[in-house]
């Protein structure tokens, strides 16, 4: 699943909804009868979107994948991307598959870990 997916039903489920949880707690307590509009739906998808990102961003909540680096002579060399859920020998046997033949320095790097 990809991180952005994850961190916003981690949001959902975290925060829930909170603009139409409000919404419907007024027309609850004034008893009256309400029709969602096209703004109102507008207003959900902001909320379910935008701001659970920025609930989770400002919480420092987020959840995405591993970015794979090795630096030599002064410089980084990106590897490959990672979910949380990989495990250590899943990535290392991909850097040792793809990644060692491109970048030749890493053989010498990585032998000693």
């Amino acid at each position: 699943m990809g991180a952005i997916i994850k961190n916003l039903i981690n949001g959902t489920n975290r925060h829930g909804l909170p603009w139409i949880e409000e919404r419907a707690r007024q027309v609850t307590e004034s008893g009256e009868e309400y029709y969602l509009t096209e703004e109102d739906a507008s207003r959900i998808a902001h909320d379910a979107v935008i701001g659970n990102w920025e609930r989770r961003s400002a919480g420092r909540q987020f959840t995405g994948e591993w970015i794979i680096y090795a630096q030599h002579e002064g410089r980084n060399y990106y590897l490959c991307l990672a979910d949380h859920n990989d495990g250590d020998d899943r990535i290392r046997a991909q850097i040792d598959e793809i990644c060692v033949a491109e970048f030749p320095f890493l053989k010498g790097l990585l032998a000693a870990s």
